[in-house]
């Protein structure tokens, strides 16, 4: 089963029974966490309702886990039990099992004991074994291309298009622009295009973007530290990675998608944000379900899903933020209500 080459298409039925059961096992975790996110947030029963169906039942968690065999969901739920820790005020619990940024010198030094005693245990056995290399390189794929082989929807995707779109252009008034012979999104080690046209993207120029799209965050928290919005700031943290990172998964929306499920039934903004991008995201996940007889699965998700926002009043939300009067309301928090 664990062998590269012989194991690639290992389907024994011991196997595929494991994968599933440990999967809804592991579930008990994210279940764990909406259940202590639940009881933080001071919303109604409608409310504490949205957010279960919005996290439990998400389309892209049900294709990625119980579909693609992951466990995606295992560590969502340790991350919003690390937000419910932040919002009771225990830090310390909060960062073992998640990351926080907070003021002092003196509470950031045992906030980066903490840290540095997680990772120690986390990596620990493979520095002591000599794996260290294999876990960096696979957590940094460097040498995979920009893209993954299912794209992201990104930035990275559009500047490629105009890279595309340029250099076609370009061939057709006559000039001399090579054809790049490897793929944008081959995913192996070192079957990585060039850009024709435009600069040559680097890891450390995406490194670079996605820092100067958290200074606004970071600021933010920096100056006015609210544990009860750490669903938010986390959410954003990760679509900064999502949109400029190297090498992006299309399963990596749901770090942002889940989260911002949190805070869904609590304003205006947030339902609409989550509306979109969760439709977005769901989207993005159909190359994963590739054979024929799974299209009308990923199509009856798909169309399930938007009903589902439509019951629950982010579909209308949606529709209504885009009148004058929304819009209006919207930008003036003073006569702002909750949806639900």
């Amino acid at each position: 089963m664990v062998d590269l080459e012989k194991g690639l298409n290992y389907k024994a039925e011991s196997v595929v029974l494991f994968q599933r059961l440990s999967v809804i096992v592991c579930d008990l975790v994210l279940l764990y966490g909406v259940y202590r996110l639940s009881k933080n947030f001071s919303m109604g029963f409608k409310e504490r309702v949205l957010m279960w169906v919005l996290v439990v039942w998400s389309p892209g968690l049900v294709i990625v886990d119980h579909m693609h065999f992951q466990y995606n969901g295992f560590l969502l739920g340790l991350l919003m039990m690390s937000i419910s820790y932040l919002m009771e005020g225990r830090d310390l619990m909060g960062i073992i099992v998640g990351k926080d940024l907070l003021r002092g010198f003196g509470r950031i030094s045992v906030l980066g004991a903490v840290v540095v005693a997680v990772f120690a245990a986390a990596y620990g056995p493979f520095v002591y074994h000599g794996q260290m290399q294999q876990v960096i390189s696979r957590m940094f794929p460097f040498g995979r291309g920009l893209c993954h082989a299912y794209w992201a929807p990104n930035f990275w995707v559009f500047y490629i298009i105009l890279d595309k779109g340029l250099a076609f252009l370009l061939r057709k008034l006559g000039l001399n622009i090579p054809v790049p012979a490897a793929s944008f999104t081959g995913g192996l080690v070192g079957d990585s295009s060039p850009f024709a046209i435009l600069p040559q993207v680097t890891p450390l120029t995406t490194f670079i973007m996605v820092l100067l799209a958290l200074f606004p965050c970071l600021i933010k928290i920096w100056k006015n530290p609210q544990p009860r919005s750490a669903a938010r700031w986390i959410a954003y943290a990760y679509m900064c990675g999502f949109l400029f990172g190297w090498h992006v998964h299309e399963k990596a929306s749901l770090h942002f998608v889940i989260p911002l499920a949190i805070v869904a039934g609590n304003s205006l903004e947030d339902a609409r944000h989550y509306f979109l991008l969760s439709i977005v995201s769901c989207y993005s996940l159909f190359p994963l379900l590739y054979e024929a007889q799974e299209y009308p699965i990923k199509g009856g998700f798909h169309v399930g899903w938007i009903g589902r926002c439509y019951l629950f009043g982010l579909l209308v939300v949606e529709i209504w933020a885009k009148t004058d009067y929304g819009i209006h309301l919207i930008h003036n928090p003073s006569r702002r209500r909750q949806i639900l």
